[in-house]
């Protein structure tokens, strides 16, 4: 099975309830990764079967129907857990150069984002070389590549020996 990578952009926004966000977050999860996604529910289970089985059957309708919006476990530091190991294994599935968060400009918008300083670090150190045009890369170059053309438009990839992947773009 091919891995999936994340797209660059929103998975969720405006919002920071927990009730939109778990479920959001779940299925994006599942997408990405069902393998560890099993692994996460299945440690939950251990503490709650019943709340695993509820957040395990959110990931096809993006809530969670089982549980009314004024339950006590919104509140709850079983339900900020989950969020913040949510929130750690979607940014372990960042593609390169990337990170998984709030929007830098708008705190609700949440996805996965280009990591400027990141970027502007590798490039300073030689580690992602950056060009204006794919056509810049030399052919016998075998790396890390960051391609920002003229409308400000980027896309990272990886180039070996003329042959180039990207791990995302942009626009």
């Amino acid at each position: 099975m091919e891995k999936i990578t994340p797209t660059i952009g929103t998975i969720i926004h405006a919002t920071h309830r927990p009730q939109d966000l778990i479920p959001a977050f779940l299925h994006e999860y599942k997408r990405l990764d069902g393998g560890w996604y099993d692994k996460f529910i299945r440690r939950i289970a251990k503490d709650d079967r019943e709340l695993a089985h509820i957040l395990n059957g959110c990931t096809t309708s993006l809530r969670l129907t089982n549980i009314d919006d004024d339950h006590s476990f919104w509140e709850s530091d079983l339900c900020a857990d989950i969020l913040e190991d949510l929130f750690d294994c979607l940014d372990v599935m960042a593609p390169s150069y990337a990170y998984f968060g709030a929007h830098p400009g708008d705190g609700s918008d949440f996805g996965y984002w280009p990591s400027f300083d990141q970027i502007d670090d590798s490039i300073h150190d030689g580690e992602l070389l950056k060009v204006d045009d794919l056509s810049d890369v030399p052919g016998w170059y075998n790396g890390e590549v960051c391609i920002v053309n003229d409308h400000g438009n980027m896309t990272v990839g990886w180039s070996h020996h003329g042959e180039f992947k990207a791990y995302w773009d942009a626009v």
